[in-house]
């Protein structure tokens, strides 16, 4: 009877750390989801296991990319295009877990300006909150910053200043100089902007679509 119970054991243990294994996405507002997006930078998180520099992500998928575990038994994974995948968890040469996902494409991405991408406002609205922000209104959450953008300045009357440049997502001192000496009717058109992955070198695709502020 003992060694009934110690072969029913045997083969149970196995299966239930498989069990406790996760896969998630970390780059979805569910990262539980069996969700990849294509064109853009997955972090496949592996979660129930100890770091480990041996496990290894492969994929079914020959326009997958997997780079290397970069420690937390992290990965990252980038399709080119497809509309499913698997993903297995390899240890010593075994599979030890997989998942099927669905392919994706992130919706359009928004650059805002406050809440609105265009529109009337006022001086002190610019110089209280001078950034703009980058935004995906989907399940895509990565953490996007703005590396820099070009604006430049069209007068009520019709004259236009030189194209300006800007570090960050922000106005700097100088520039928010020149906005506080605009009149009502004068515009500021921004555009050029340069999305970057926060976590990661990898720009994001971005296609340009100008804000344009027209002052009260």
């Amino acid at each position: 009877m003992k060694f009934t119970n110690l072969i029913i054991l045997f083969f149970i243990a196995p299966l239930s750390t498989f069990g406790q294994i996760k896969m998630q996405n970390a780059v979805l507002v569910r990262p539980d989801s069996n969700l990849l997006f294509s064109t853009v930078e997955n972090r496949i998180k592996i979660v129930g296991l100890r770091f480990d520099s041996t496990l290894k992500l492969k994929s079914k998928n020959p326009n997958t990319s997997i780079g290397p575990n970069m420690g937390k038994n992290d990965f990252t994974v980038f399709i080119r295009s497809s509309t499913t995948d698997t993903l297995e968890l390899i240890k010593d040469g075994k599979l030890i877990f997989k998942k099927n996902y669905q392919i994706a494409k992130t919706c359009n991405p928004k650059i805002l300006f406050g809440k609105d991408s265009s529109r009337i406002i006022s001086i002190n609205e610019i110089l209280l909150n001078p950034g703009v922000d980058f935004t995906f209104l989907c399940a895509y959450k990565l953490n996007v910053i703005i590396k820099g953008f070009t604006f430049s300045i069209v007068r009520n009357n019709y004259d236009t200043s030189a194209i300006m440049n800007v570090d960050g997502n922000k106005f700097q001192r100088k520039q928010l100089s020149i906005i506080g000496s605009l009149k009502s009717g004068d515009k500021i058109i921004m555009t050029d902007f340069r999305p970057q992955g926060a976590d990661s070198y990898c720009m994001v695709t971005y296609n340009d679509c100008p804000i344009q502020l027209t002052i009260k």
